[in-house]
């Protein structure tokens, strides 16, 4: 379907707010991650799980986390910075440019206010249930693949 951008001169206008729409999508995202790793980590810390049992233990963090998140949601904010030129201002750019952010919060807060979910304490985060099928099946898969 993208491929029928290329019939009209406005096509790369509309390129440009798929790629919009999509780099903010994936900065998000990634803010999400980062964000979701660092409660993660404090939970572990408030139930005293070493990050020395887990399987992976990623370097520099839980510093390489908040920089990562702070580099996103920099790069998020400044996305369209083109817009805020003087006499460069476009409405369709602007959205396009920043419109995830909202759809974001929106989705997010609506998601919580539909389903009641609450913010957990990080002494309150079931690190445990499902560990021991997880390992089972571990250990089927590499019986399985080593015999």
């Amino acid at each position: 379907m993208l491929a029928f951008l290329q019939v009209n001169h406005s096509s790369a206008v509309v390129l440009n707010w798929f790629v919009s729409l999509v780099t903010a999508s994936q900065l998000i995202n990634f803010c999400v991650i980062t964000f979701t790793f660092t409660c993660f980590k404090r939970a572990c810390e408030a139930q005293g799980l070493s990050r020395d049992s887990l399987p992976y233990k990623g370097p520099f963090q839980p510093y390489a986390a908040w920089i990562a998140f702070g580099a996103c949601f920099l790069l998020m904010l400044i996305g369209g910075w083109q817009v805020f030129l003087h006499g460069a201002w476009d409405v369709s750019t602007f959205l396009f440019d920043y419109i995830m952010i909202g759809v974001f919060i929106v989705l997010f807060v609506g998601w919580k206010v539909v389903k009641r979910s609450k913010w957990l304490r990080p002494e309150e985060v079931d690190l445990r249930t499902g560990v021991e099928e997880i390992e089972e099946y571990q250990r089927q898969y590499m019986k399985k693949t080593t015999g």
